[in-house]
């Protein structure tokens, strides 16, 4: 099962292999940002809030985190309940999208997300049930979380604050 499916390569290695490629295929003008150094990272996603009665807690124990300029995605190494998960950065602004780092006295660091499934926008949510809030968490036991959120942080800013600004204009000569 995949959450907002990625279409995997056939027999890929994590976080890519030998020749440099990625255990997926880029979309149409995406470039990598980040990358996770080894597929130690866990995954966690659970319903916060909705229906009564209803449980969701999805589990990944070990895989590769990937931030492309549109796509956050998560590829599951051996075993979890999904093989893959992906947020697109587009829509962030429209689902009450926070996240934050979290670094416990002991343990590995680990970065914390919110955010509510709209409606609206039922195509971001391949999988998820709509109208309901999720909390997700990645945890960096290999180190990398503040870099992870550097970038992070920096494609959410520019996507909140210059959502039409596509590229940098040419430089100014006199």
């Amino acid at each position: 099962m995949s959450i907002n499916t990625v279409d995997l390569k056939q027999d890929y290695d994590l976080p890519v292999n030998d020749r440099g490629e990625l255990p997926f295929d880029l979309m149409e003008f995406e470039t990598i940002k980040y990358i996770s150094k080894t597929a130690r990272q866990s995954f966690e996603l659970r319903l916060t809030r909705g229906e009564q009665g209803r449980s969701i807690n999805i589990r990944a124990k070990d895989g590769c985190v990937y931030i492309t300029n549109k796509r956050l995605l998560f590829i599951t190494a051996s075993s979890g309940d999904v093989t893959s998960f992906a947020l697109y950065l587009s829509v962030l602004p429209k689902i009450q999208f926070i996240h934050k780092v979290v670094a416990p006295w002991f343990g590995a660091n680990y970065w914390e997300f919110l955010f509510h499934t709209n409606p609206s926008i039922s195509t971001a949510f391949d999988g998820l049930p709509m109208d309901t809030y999720f909390t997700g968490s990645f945890v960096f036991s290999d180190g990398g979380t503040f870099e992870f959120y550097k970038v992070f942080d920096e494609l959410l800013q520019d996507i909140k604050n210059n959502p039409d600004i596509d590229e940098n204009l040419p430089r100014y000569t006199p």
